[in-house]
């Protein structure tokens, strides 16, 4: 750097141009006649500009305060010039000079140069304009929606999610992995490109000849330092060979606009990319290239394109060229037609930005590089950068180059190196395309490695292979590679007849292998015999009095559990029998019912009470220079700009619902977007919501936190004293395994697990908890016992696991008392059928709930600390243990945390120490992943989780997490099975060849969880859910029963006489007409149940005459005042949905509900339109059978055909209170992003088979403008007639009743099944009352209303609607 004399910053013969308009705080531009730094363009060179940079701190805060909140300017010449921006021309260029520096003009900076086309070769502008017309396909086809032209057309071109007509063309950067690799459309199939492919790739090497010419005759100083940078990391060439600058590319694509609409228009088609933005993940060394053709008709305006930063501007016309920093705060504006014109649809802009990832050229990621037998092979950046060429990558396990010299001498360890990597880089290279006919030479390759030989002194080279890969000729030893398998196998088969011991493999003596010598040749497995032994001898409830043989015990009187601790065995006392059974069941059927381990989103509290308007300030802007600023904290401004990244192709998802006809309580933001910013000021309920991680974020914090609390152990790590291994099979006695022989168990050995769910399994269990129900009605004893602390430290994990006091002190300091707890109630356990059924179910949804505290909800809750969306006053201890950790990485230190400081006093916590000294400066995603981690690995050790080394604990933990997110209801647990599935969980679910002491990961179960949302349980609709319905049912009678409440089913025991619930029939006694129906619903007048019964039928009744049985409605001679009330606004008050007019139209044939049609281009937008825009409205009842619109243009031109007659009343088109809630979001206006999103739906459910009911409702919930729960919940529930969702289980839907918390819930508490503010209840009252109506009506009523869980919930809000109407 040059010293720094006080000589004026401006060079001679400066002039200062005049822009009257131009705000203060933006630095004075000045031409000067010449520079060194300025490009060489010959005859076609410009002028060249300079602007003085103030770097004091009080003019850097006021150009930054500046670029928050100002926004992009209109892109006219008026525009401009009001804006005090000035344009440059092409052959012109911008430098920048420092203020208060030295004035000399090295130390100047280039910013901006604009390429006149004429320095490109006729032949590279040619080639570029022909792709072009290639991607935009024939014109007169084009149209201005997405899918418009011929690249959208291709399934293969798939846009980001923050910019949905922004397309990467060759590398991915995965942020959560640090990966970088081509981007999945490259995937070459079959050997050969497709189409898709083949114009990919010349749209890539058409833009790389412009991008690297305009870099080298532009900026060869920068081009120089780039290409070193490049050619010693090694970089992709990406293009054309000579590519070392630009490694990433991106098209985006923009149809020209409507004067008056251009920056809505450009916001549309790009997002965030048409917007205000920076560039954050741009590595500052690097340059951006943009290059600009557009075809256009007459006289549009191509557009211009703006560095705020600077207050320059260039016009996109003809063939642009643009070379600039994407650090800089930048944007555009779109093509226009000229005031008072509609656009072409002929006319679209096509721009193709070259960039640099920092993640390459800073090198913060790995490489994909080639396939492994068991996964990807990764060139991480330790073997890229140059400075890391003298770091020695060591880790604990033993390896044959780190220690092989232990039992080997120099030779044999360098023979062997040098032929494993040649056996690798053989290996590697068979990958490349065959067409290139590669040839490896094994033995040049060994030539050129040299070693120092002890021996003697000097350098040794390695000896040929003979037998190497690619050698084809016979070796000294007489055979050639090829022979040699051959030869290996004949040997063997020749011994195979004096073995018989390979003749069987039981009843042997059989070694243990070498990693077993040590471990407790019973273990666990004597663990699993009791339990098994217990499960086949336990009748009723008889306690266990015998124990079963298994010899003489000696040490292994010490009994081990699942937690890896150590419980003498003791004789229970019998007292404690009626203690334990009634822990096992008091309120436990509640808390198993509500316990949601999905990946949903949860509520935090605010730091005071009431509701109010809480101010979300926006992620600030890095500064150019500030390579390790924090993005995500670095304050907050008022800005509509964002940091943008280029993230992977996905939906575009960052349309927020607006709060629309059903009075929503919070706001759901999609967290989604890395570069989502909050709006300032948002209306929030009086707990926050915190958004779960994507599943691959977590993956990341799941390895690397494993790996912190070192669940990588050496093979030689021997087992420490009283830790007995997960066993190898399943309890004796039980053939649950399939034959080792299947192919399919081999890669899923979790199939028996599956079939435990099967449906005499669920008949059986439902028996068992009627038979119960019988029991303890005549024994009230035992619904008034309760047991000790260890119960009580169980059940907490479960009781407030999703509530906002899941992050007290409270809460995470009982961790370490419940791990305690576990162990014990696991060995109480061994008393009663039901009461082990229950007190396991407990044990199991416990461990679960705690697993899924750490590895979903804590890296979760992390995150939002991290981007300041959870204040400290909402839980203090972790927002300062998360901000000392991130203090730590900022400033790359060591720094040892104490328990104690964050009111941790577990007596086994010690302090931790974290060590970032050794790591580069992050990126925004790369720091938070790496302070959740560490914050993820120190929880996992101050709070006692067992390890997975000496634990299945986790494995055990992520099992129940998934079991209960797919069947959505902890009553599965109570299937006898779940427990030894439990107990043998690695066994079970991994395979008894895995290793057991191996590092496990929640990853390691992904296609168990995939099998499972197959599983005929997971459909709501099959014969298993129906009985588990049951069983929900059965167990709510017990529930009530032992909490003493005078609900139905206690009042069916005091009047068993005249009613007793049905015996559910064995499997041998069931029919193929469907399950066995539930307990009939109870008669007693005083149940608020029967009353609710007596309600709803009186209700259905008296309106089902209305129902036409060929579909639609019917009028009586005589209606009631009731039948009358309905019939007045059928579409709002009749409870059968079904029949409602407007329904009926929109399933009509040809309409875009009917099952035929549903999947059809524009049917969703058309749904959506109807039901968030024109439903009950003169529009909808004027043309019910015409509103099926196929593109937006159909709209568009019905749109503009009814305006033009000046004949509308308002509201015509949209009424905003449609559902009876006024919602100012529901416009016509929204039906254009219906059809955007359409594309957005068919991407996020690509498979043909219905979608689950939740995600639709969710998805639409989040993504849909002016659809809120309510419609969408209606939505949802329209497409389960057309075949496109899943019909929703009575549970799953009285689920949706208590989001919405609308009528039907209003419904339930009218009848008092829900008192006060149980809201928990909702869902079992639901369930009730429905399976109560559901019995009281003939197949003929239920077949004639369309009777299922959605007509019901649509029964409940009309009945709450008609309670002012008089009765007959």
């Amino acid at each position: 750097m040059s010293d720094k004399p006080p000589v004026s910053p401006l060079p001679p013969d400066a002039v200062r141009i005049d822009l009257p308009h131009r705000p203060q705080c933006l630095p004075d531009i000045y031409q000067v006649p010449g520079h060194t730094l300025e490009p060489d363009f010959g005859a076609f060179k410009g002028n060249t500009y300079m602007v003085i940079m103030d770097d004091t701190e009080d003019a850097r805060k006021a150009l930054k305060e500046y670029l928050d909140q100002a926004h992009i300017p209109q892109g006219t010449p008026g525009g401009i010039q009001n804006a005090g921006y000035f344009l440059l021309k092409p052959g012109d260029c911008l430098i920048a000079r420092r203020k208060n520096w030295s004035g000399r003009e090295e130390d100047d900076k280039v910013q901006v140069v604009v390429v006149p086309h004429e320095c490109f070769s006729a032949a590279s502008r040619s080639r570029f304009m022909q792709v072009r017309d290639t991607v935009l396909g024939p014109r007169g086809q084009w149209r201005p929606q997405k899918g418009g032209v011929f690249w959208e057309q291709s399934d293969e071109a798939k846009s980001l999610k923050n910019g949905h007509r922004a397309y990467l063309l060759a590398l991915s950067d995965q942020k959560a992995k640090q990966l970088t690799s081509p981007m999945v459309c490259n995937k070459i199939k079959n050997g050969e490109l497709t189409e898709h492919q083949r114009l990919r790739k010349e749209l890539i090497q058409a833009n790389a000849a412009i991008a690297v010419q305009a870099m080298e005759l532009s900026v060869p100083r920068e081009a120089k330092l780039l290409r070193q940078r490049a050619e010693a990391c090694n970089f992709p060439q990406v293009g054309i060979s000579g590519n070392f600058y630009f490694p990433a590319m991106q098209l985006n694509l923009a149809p020209a606009a409507q004067a008056e609409q251009a920056t809505k228009t450009l916001h549309d088609s790009l997002g965030q990319f048409g917007g205000k933005h920076i560039d954050i993940y741009d590595s500052l060394n690097g340059w951006t290239h943009l290059l600009c053709n557009s075809d256009l008709v007459d006289d549009e305006d191509a557009g211009v394109f703006f560095i705020m930063t600077f207050g320059v501007c260039v016009d996109l016309s003809g063939f642009a060229s643009v070379l600039f920093s994407g650090r800089h705060v930048h944007g555009g504006f779109p093509p226009t037609a000229k005031p008072g014109k509609q656009p072409s649809q002929d006319s679209y802009r096509v721009v193709v930005v070259s960039y640099p990832p920092s993640a390459t050229l800073d090198v913060l990621d790995k490489f994909s590089l080639a396939h492994l037998p068991d996964g990807p092979l990764y060139l991480h950046r330790e073997f890229i950068d140059p400075k890391h060429d003298n770091k020695v990558i060591m880790h604990n396990p033993t390896t044959m180059f780190t220690d092989g010299l232990a039992i080997m001498d120099e030779p044999g360890l360098m023979t062997y190196a040098g032929r494993a990597m040649a056996s690798l880089v053989a290996g590697v290279m068979r990958q490349l395309p065959s067409s290139l006919d590669v040839k490896f030479d094994v033995n040049r390759f060994l030539g050129a490695i040299t070693y120092l030989d002890p021996s003697t002194g000097e350098r040794s080279t390695l000896t040929p292979w003979e037998l190497g890969p690619g050698c084809t000729e016979a070796s000294s030893l007489g055979c050639t590679r090829a022979e040699v398998p051959e030869l290996w196998a004949n040997h063997r088969e020749s011994l195979r007849p004096f073995y018989p011991e390979l003749d069987a493999k039981t009843k042997l003596l059989i070694a243990p292998q070498e990693d077993e010598m040590d471990m407790d040749p019973e273990g666990e497995r004597m663990e699993e015999g009791m339990v098994s032994l217990l499960m086949q001898q336990a009748v009723g409830l008889t306690p266990l009095t015998e124990q079963p043989a298994r010899g003489k015990r000696g040490r292994h009187e010490d009994e081990r559990t699942s937690t890896g601790r150590l419980h003498k065995r003791t004789k229970p006392n019998p007292q404690d029998y009626a203690d334990i059974h009634a822990a096992a069941q008091r309120k436990h059927a509640g808390r198993l019912e509500g316990l949601n381990l999905g990946a949903s989103q949860f509520k935090v509290p605010t730091a005071r009470k009431g509701r109010g308007t809480t101010s979300m300030g926006q992620r600030g802007v890095t500064g150019a220079g500030d390579e390790g600023a924090d993005p995500a904290t670095s304050g907050s401004t008022s800005s509509p700009m964002t940091l943008r990244s280029r993230p992977q192709p996905a939906i575009d998802d960052s349309g927020l619902n607006g709060g629309d006809d059903d009075g929503e309580e919070e706001l759901v933001d999609d967290r989604s977007d890395p570069d989502y910013a909050p709006p300032v000021k948002q209306t929030r309920s009086l707990r926050r919501l915190v958004s779960p991680l994507p599943e691959e974020d977590l993956q990341e914090i799941w390895r690397a936190g494993g790996e912190l609390v070192g669940e990588c152990p050496s093979d030689s790590h021997s087992h420490q004293e009283g830790i007995s291994p997960e066993p190898d099979s399943s309890a004796p006695g039980e053939d649950i395994q399939p034959a080792e022989t299947s192919e399919a168990v081999s890669s899923k050995p979790y199939l028996h697990v599956l079939k435990a769910f099967d449906l005499s399994s669920l008949q059986a269990v439902l028996q068992l908890f009627q038979e119960e129900v019988e029991r303890v009605k005549s024994n009230q004893a035992l619904a008034e016992r309760f047991t000790g602390q260890a119960y009580k430290d169980i059940t907490k994990i479960m009781v407030d696991y999703d509530r906002p006091a899941m992050f007290s002190l409270g809460y995470v300091t009982s961790f370490p008392n419940f791990w305690k707890a576990v162990s014990i109630q696991e060995l109480r356990a061994e008393s009663y059928k039901l009461g082990v059924l229950a007190m396991r179910a407990d044990i199991m949804g416990a461990v679960g709930a705690a697993w899924t505290w750490m590895d979903v909800r804590l890296p979760a809750m992390c995150k939002s600390i991290l981007r300041g969306e959870v204040e400290e006053a909402q839980v203090p201890w972790l927002w300062s243990l998360v901000q000392d950790v991130a203090s730590a990485r900022r400033s790359s230190t060591s720094v040892e945390l104490l328990p104690s400081k964050y009111s941790l006093y577990a007596t086994h916590a010690k302090p931790h120490t974290i060590d970032f000294t050794l790591h580069d400066q992050p990126d925004q995603e790369d720091f938070e992943n790496d302070v959740i981690s560490q914050v993820y690995s120190m929880l996992r050790a101050w709070l006692a989780f067992p390890d997975s080394a000496n634990s299945i604990s986790h494995i055990q933990g992520t099992f129940i997490r998934h079991i209960l997110s797919v069947f959505g209801t902890g009553h599965v647990l109570y299937l006898e099975k779940m427990w030894q599935f439990f107990t043998t969980a690695r066994a079970s679910l991994l395979g008894s060849t895995s290793r057991r002491r191996q590092a496990f990961h929640p990853g390691l179960l992904d296609a168990f969880l995939e099998d499972l949302k197959q599983h005929p349980l997971a459909n709501p609709l099959s014969q298993e859910r129906q009985v588990l319905s049951q069983l929900h049912f059965v167990v709510q009678q017990l529930h009530s029963i032992l909490k003493g409440t005078p609900d139905a089913a206690v009042e069916q025991g005091a009047s068993s006489a005249t009613s007793h619930p049905r015996q559910l029939p064995s499997p041998s006694q069931s029919t193929s007409s469907g399950p066995p129906s539930l307990p009939p619903a109870p008669t007693t007048p005083s149940s608020p149940l029967a009353l609710a019964q007596a309600q709803l039928l009186k209700f259905i009744l008296e309106l089902l005459p209305l129902v036409d049985p060929a579909g639609g409605m019917r009028t009586p001679p005589n209606p009631t005042p009731l039948q009358a009330w309905a019939l007045q606004e059928p579409d709002f008050r009749f409870p059968f949905r079904q029949h409602a007019p407007e329904v009926v139209f929109a399933r009509a044939p040809g309409s875009f509900l009917h099952p035929s049609h549903a999947n059809e281009p524009g049917a969703l937008a058309s749904h959506w339109g109807w039901r968030g825009i024109f439903y009950r409205t003169q529009f909808s009842k004027d043309h019910s059978g015409q509103l099926f619109f196929p593109t937006l243009a159909a709209w568009e031109q019905k749109h503009a055909e009814l305006l033009a007659t000046g004949q509308l009343e308002p509201g015509y088109f949209c009424n905003k209170s449609a559902y009876g809630t006024y919602s100012e979001q529901r416009s016509e206006s929204n039906m254009a992003r219906y059809f955007e999103l359409e594309q957005a739906w068919k991407t996020a459910f690509p498979s043909s088979q219905p979608v689950p009911y939740s995600e639709a409702f969710t998805w639409m919930n989040r993504h849909l403008p002016g659809i809120g729960k309510l419609t969408a919940a209606l939505c949802a529930s329209d497409m389960v007639y057309a075949g496109r969702v899943q019909m929703p289980s009575p549970e799953e839907m009285g689920t949706i009743v208590r989001r919405i918390d609308a009528g039907a819930k209003k419904a339930l508490s009218n009848f008092g099944l829900v008192p006060g503010k149980k809201a928990s209840m909702t869902v079992s009252a639901f369930c009730s009352l429905y399976q109560a109506v559901r019995d009281a009506l003939t197949e003929e009523q239920r077949n004639l209303m369309i009777f299922d869980p959605i007509m019901f919930e649509h029964l409940l809000c009309k009945w709450t609607r008609g309670q002012d109407v008089p009765r007959t």
